[in-house]
């Protein structure tokens, strides 16, 4: 199957409210793989599939919103930064132990005040339990994770 047809595939699937495909589909528009790239887009499906408890989705999201979409995709496209509530994200998906999660909390903390912190603490505490959902990567996501894991280069880092 090549990328388009699997990115068709993904899509419909996601548009009938199928969490792994929402997040695969985030992942195709993120990357423009058989689909052109669409930051915006790929965040939305994020969201979608983070609202549905998809810790790999959360992590995403979660890093979209720490620096407005700076760190995982690309030069602060998509969406506006939201460090609480990408840290809300990231506490969730470290909680159960999503890879990369607990690292990119730990960063983003390093940028927020005690306030923001608690703030995000309290955010959530108070989210409602999801289903959990594995965070195992697919195949599509094994080959695209240090794209939405890498550090931008206005922060001169190398990766998380």
């Amino acid at each position: 199957m090549n990328q388009s047809e699997a990115a068709h595939w993904f899509q419909k699937a996601a548009k009938q409210g199928q969490v792994d495909a929402q997040f695969s589909n985030a992942i195709c528009h993120a990357n423009g793989q058989g689909v052109g790239q669409d930051y915006q887009e790929a965040v939305n499906w994020f969201r979608l599939a983070a609202q549905q408890g998809h810790a790999g989705a959360q992590v995403s999201l979660g890093l979209c919103l720490q620096k407005g979409l700076g760190r995982c995709l690309a030069n602060g496209q998509g969406t506006p930064m939201d460090a609480i509530e990408g840290y809300k994200l990231l506490t969730l998906a470290a909680r159960r132990a999503t890879p990369g999660a607990a690292d990119a909390r730990e960063e983003l903390m390093s940028r927020m005040s005690s306030e923001e912190i608690a703030q995000g603490d309290k955010c959530a505490a108070l989210a409602s339990p999801k289903s959990v959902r594995s965070a195992a990567p697919t195949r599509l996501d094994d080959e695209h994770s240090a794209v939405l894991l890498q550090t931008d280069s206005v922060d001169g880092g190398g990766t998380a």
